[in-house]
């Protein structure tokens, strides 16, 4: 959602709102887990002191939107070992043999 879509959701004018405070309604939106839609930042930001509630918000969006980068990336390294396993069972075993290397190399860099 741009400015322009969320001035004309929330029925405010473009001066209603700054930038720096619309940056942080626009990354509660993308990033809070209790916000589904447009329809739910633009209810938010009708309710009295909405811009300290959003302030609020940040540090849970930001604490969601790391351990989602978490999830995603451990769910790639599991998809890696269960190929490497398929791999191993369909007798492809140098394919098996560099996950394993670039797996060593990712977790213990320094050995």
């Amino acid at each position: 959602m741009n400015k322009q879509e969320f001035i004309e959701l929330a029925g405010i004018k473009w001066d209603d709102i700054s930038e720096e405070d619309y940056e942080l309604v626009e990354y509660v939106y993308a990033r809070h887990p209790s916000i589904n839609s447009k329809q739910d930042i633009v209810n938010l930001w009708k309710l009295p002191n909405s811009m300290m509630i959003i302030r609020d918000m940040v540090e849970t969006a930001t604490l969601y939107e790391k351990i989602e980068q978490n999830y995603y990336s451990a769910m790639n390294k599991a998809n890696k070992a269960r190929q490497a396993m398929e791999d191993i069972k369909l007798g492809r075993i140098q394919y098996a043999k560099e996950y394993l290397a670039e797996y060593w190399k990712e977790e213990f860099p320094e050995e």
